[in-house]
Parts: structure tokens; C-alpha cells; sequence
């Protein structure tokens, strides 16, 4: 069955739109950003969002090819500080919940700490692994984004703490990794909608290649 993915784009996400509102102190801006959303309807979010992961996947090794595409899973809530927690960290943990790793290669997590609490953040490269498994992880209930970024750079400089520790806001870290010359992407849909997709956020270049 063909599902059919509906696309929307604008030139400047820092005015209303009807891509994406991130409206609120958190948006920074330094130069123009765009944004685009691809939303796809079926019988259920798991096979909505892996249609659009794959069209978007594609879009970004044909589009972009001097870029990498990154997976960024994070802790949604502060986890308390534990000797168990800092043993399972992240990657434990979501193997624990049922998760496969056996083919993702993630990096080991980043650690971040805020008043006695613990949060942990890791990557792995979106390539060569399963759509469906990526789309169950990003619609977990974890801080999951994916990150295009030129291949030059290292996804461990490139995600600064401070970005990190901005995560909830999602506008500020949407702007952030946009001015830095990323594209962040990031899950749009409820759980309970049958209507999922994936809106980016970058340079007005990047993102008309994207939609082209």
C-alpha cells in the first residue's frame, strides 16, 4: 500500500507559519532559517513515521550529500543519581526495554547534570540501519531529534552541552543547531494520531534542497 506523504514548506521560520511555531524566549536567531514538514496518515504512528523517515532519509543522502545523518536519543525526563543509573546510563537501559542495538553502533552517551539529577544523550549514525526500528525509538518517550550535519564535523563537538541541557525547549535547540549550519528534525504527532511526519528547521538553502 501506498501511503502518501504531504509536504510544506517556508522561507522563514521566525514568523507564522504553517510549518512550525517556535515561538517563546528559547528561539535564537542569527541569520534566516526555513523549515519543512513531511506528514504522512495511516493505520498506525509506527507505520506513518517510517514512510516518512525513509522519504526524508532519502531526501537527505540525495540532497545533501556532503552530510551526515545522526540519531540523537536523550533521557526525556531527569533520572536520579544512582550507582544503577550511572552503570545502565542510556543504551542499557532501552536494551532492557526491548530495544535492538545489534546493528545502530551508538556512540557512547553524553552525560548531563543539573541539580543532583542525571540525564544521558547518545547518537548513531541513521545509515544502514532499520527504518522501523528508528521510527519505534523516536516515538518512545524519549528526546529524540535526528541531525543532519556536514560530514566534516564530529557529532560530539557539534551537540555542545549547552544545547543539551536546552533540550526540552525545542525551539532553542531546533535554532540552534540550525544557525550552527545543521538541519535538526524532529517527530510531529501525538501518540494516539494516526497522522505522523518529521519537521526540520536550516539554512533556506538547505531546506529548498530538501523539498525539491
Amino acid at each position: 500500500m501506498t501511503i502518501d506523504i504531504k509536504t510544506a514548506s517556508c522561507d522563514d521560520v521566525s514568523i507564522e507559519n504553517d510549518v512550525i511555531n517556535l515561538g517563546g524566549e528559547g528561539f535564537s536567531k542569527n541569520h534566516d532559517l526555513a523549515g519543512a514538514n513531511w506528514i504522512a496518515s495511516a493505520s498506525s504512528p509506527e507505520e506513518a513515521l517510517s514512510s516518512v523517515l525513509q522519504f526524508v532519509r532519502e531526501a537527505v543522502f540525495r540532497s545533501l550529500p556532503n552530510y551526515d545523518l545522526w540519531a540523537l536519543i536523550g533521557n526525556s525526563a531527569w533520572q536520579p543519581d544512582t550507582r544503577v543509573i550511572r552503570y545502565k546510563k542510556l543504551w542499557r537501559m532501552l536494551m532492557e526495554q526491548g530495544f535492538d542495538f545489534s546493528t545502530l553502533q551508538p556512540l557512547p552517551e553524553i552525560l548531563v547534570e543539573r541539580d543532583g539529577k542525571l540525564k544521558f544523550f547518545g547518537v548513531f549514525q541513521f545509515q544502514n540501519v532499520s527504518i522501523c526500528s528508528v521510527a519505534k525509538m523516536l516515538l518512545s518517550e524519549y528526546c529524540t531529534y535526528m541531525v543532519a550535519i556536514p560530514s566534516g564535523l564530529k557529532i560530539q563537538d557539534f551537540l555542545q552541552t549547552d544545547w543539551l541541557m536546552n533540550v526540552e525547549d525545542h525551539g532553542y535547540f531546533l535554532s540552534a543547531v540550525g544557525n550552527a549550519g545543521g538541519v535538526p528534525i524532529k517527530v510531529i504527532g501525538e501518540f494516539d494520531d494516526r497522522e505522523h511526519g518529521l519537521v526540520a528547521i536550516g539554512e533556506v538553502g538547505l531546506i529548498r534542497s530538501l523539498v525539491s
